[in-house]
């Protein structure tokens, strides 16, 4: 993942001699921002707020989308905040709380307590693409790719192997 760049500017109730101005370049900036100061929460203002409100305001939505030519259907994952959702075409979505389960092994998406989330981020992964679409091109794009090697068959025999031999 590449550098973040932050501008910080000091609240006029921060201490004195506190710097009025940093630029700083974060490569995972939850966990820098907070030694750059002696506390969180710089002062108690609700208008200026808390370094972590600064940082939950920074936080981007991460998209991704997965076809592999083995995979029954395509993947798509969307990340935003503290959860990681992975839409799929034709199976049951899973969700994930990466604070509480950062192994990913409570899937949450049945869950009744997060339908709310379930729904707002297919609603993102939608607002990106259609999946069932996208999903039918890239099969499609695979058949091609498959009958201009030779067939399934053959296309699956091609190239190296998935993963290395084991030694010995």
């Amino acid at each position: 993942m590449g550098a973040v760049d932050i501008v910080f500017t000091e609240p006029a109730c921060a201490p004195r001699n506190t710097p009025r101005l940093i630029i700083k370049s974060f490569h995972s900036p939850s966990s820098q921002c907070s030694s750059l100061f002696e506390r969180e929460t710089v002062c108690a203002s609700p208008e200026i707020g808390t370094f972590q409100t600064i940082l939950q305001a920074l936080r981007r939505i991460v998209f991704s989308e997965y076809h592999a030519a083995g995979s029954p259907t395509g993947a798509y994952m969307l990340r935003k905040g503290k959860y990681k959702f992975i839409y799929y075409v034709d199976y049951s979505p899973e969700l994930f709380d990466l604070e509480i389960n950062p192994e990913e092994t409570m899937n949450l998406a049945n869950n009744n307590e997060y339908k709310k989330i379930v729904k707002e981020y297919e609603g993102l992964v939608r607002d990106i693409c259609d999946p069932e679409a996208v999903n039918r091109k890239a099969k499609e794009d695979q058949n091609i790719l498959i009958e201009k090697f030779g067939g399934r068959e053959k296309a699956f025999s091609m190239g190296t192997p998935g993963a290395s031999p084991v030694p010995g």
